[in-house]
């Protein structure tokens, strides 16, 4: 049986690591019987994108979101699947996993942002000409995060915690870039490398702390900063569609990035105000979360792109406790990682960068709502828009070519509107339809026509 090789990479291979020995060591399966079972939306409802309108003073990124839209907008697939996991400190709690008691065993989730990835200018989906861009020469500033998740809360009177670290500025050395390697002869379709369809994956990898359940070694001082937002009432009363939460902080204090330097990275964990009694006690009595994750396709694989650093990973148990297994510990294990599909391959975190100043005032948070009825359409298609009030908003329609087709002004008197578009004049096929209005996030929706 041919061996598949895993290596890690830092201008040089590692050579004294038995993982390189082994067969298959870059193959790691998600533990069976361990994904909850909940009733919760099989995608973020569209309302809340927040895919960049024109403006080039600052943006929100988030790669989740880009490769749900590129797949739906270039693809023309239904886009990703949203997932749920629990997310705690330890594993000395019991679970429900369905019908099954288990323990949780995702204990920190970590992500890396490249902002110079070409999916976040690509103009099939995004407003490529009048966007913020990345520039090597450019200064840029983290102003905020954004996290989607879900929390139950069952304690009334505890008053629980969600902790985020966000660094920039890594070094070489506190961001490494490792790599898996195939063999490079190996024709065998079943082999899980094959399926990201390159010889080579790379990948930044994330240093985890086992002792504190935190980053590792990565930049220090204001290139690093720890954020604690408290559970409250207030904060959980920001949910979305099917009672998601979202959590908005401020990146108070951390320093900018510097000039050529375009990855951010980031780490959350929950940390519950109660105490439990160990093998005895489930989180399902007391408060707890789950974290939201995109599998960009159901039960399929990520894009791999080279030279694209954007990247999610988890803490699983054995991390946590740095038990010996397959190698990772010390380190957040990409979702690359995973032998088979995975269901938590892009975290849900948003991080608004800015051009090294924070903007205020420039442009509202509040997203542009529309719902396109019926999609797909053959011979009419309506656009309701929830808009505001004091001034016209702008439809744009393009084909995937990225030709624009239609251009309407609507006028959005009383902060609705409807406009009818006929569809018997457009070829079938898949098409981009951008909403604009002054003072709102604009955003992008899929439009089916078939004749």
């Amino acid at each position: 049986m041919k061996k598949n090789y895993f290596a890690f990479f830092v201008g040089m291979a590692l050579c004294n690591l038995v993982w390189a020995t082994i067969p298959r060591v870059n193959h790691m399966d998600l533990p069976t019987g361990r994904m909850p079972q909940i009733q919760r939306p099989a995608h973020l409802p569209q309302s809340m994108s927040l895919m960049p309108a024109a403006d080039t003073s600052y943006r929100w990124y988030s790669y989740a979101e880009t490769m749900d839209a590129y797949q739906q907008l270039v693809n023309g697939s239904t886009g990703s699947v949203l997932n749920y996991n629990y997310l705690f400190s330890d594993s000395t709690i019991l679970a429900e996993f369905g019908t099954t008691i288990d323990r949780p065993w995702i204990h920190s989730i970590g992500n890396v942002l490249d902002i110079s990835s070409s999916k976040f200018y690509d103009p099939l989906v995004y407003y490529s000409d009048s966007i913020m861009h990345y520039s090597p020469t450019a200064q840029f500033k983290v102003d905020s995060l954004m996290l989607i998740f879900a929390y139950f809360k069952n304690l009334p009177s505890v008053t629980d915690s969600i902790v985020i670290e966000v660094a920039v500025n890594n070094t070489t050395t506190q961001l490494p870039t490792y790599y898996f390697s195939d063999a490079a002869t190996n024709t065998n379709p079943t082999y899980w490398f094959d399926s990201f369809g390159d010889d080579t994956v790379r990948f930044k990898a994330l240093r985890y702390a086992f002792a504190t359940n935190a980053f590792g070694a990565v930049s220090t001082g204001a290139n690093k900063r720890k954020y604690t937002i408290a559970l409250t009432d207030a904060v959980l009363a920001d949910t979305l569609a099917g009672g998601l939460n979202r959590i908005k902080i401020s990146c108070a204090n951390l320093a900018l990035m510097n000039a050529g330097s375009k990855n951010v990275i980031s780490n959350v964990k929950f940390k519950p105000g109660y105490t439990w009694v160990n093998n005895v006690d489930t989180l399902n009595s007391k408060n707890y979360m789950y974290l939201a994750s995109y599998e960009e396709t159901d039960a399929g694989f990520p894009t791999y792109t080279p030279n694209d650093y954007n990247s999610s990973g988890i803490v699983r148990t054995n991390e946590r406790y740095n038990i010996t297994g397959n190698g990772f510990n010390g380190f957040y294990v990409p979702s690359y990682a995973f032998g088979d599909a995975f269901a938590f391959e892009h975290h849900l975190i948003y991080y608004r960068i800015s051009n090294n100043t924070l903007i205020t005032g420039q442009k509202s948070d509040k997203v542009l709502q529309a719902e396109i009825f019926p999609n797909p359409g053959s011979s009419f298609f309506q656009v309701n828009l929830s808009a505001n009030a004091a001034t016209s908003a702008l439809i744009r329609l393009y084909d995937l070519q990225g030709r624009e087709v239609e251009q309407r002004n609507v006028n959005t008197a009383g902060g609705v509107a409807r406009e009818t578009f006929d569809a018997s004049h457009f070829a079938s096929g898949t098409y981009l339809l951008r909403v604009e209005q002054a003072g709102m996030t604009g955003a992008s929706y899929r439009v089916v026509i078939q004749h």
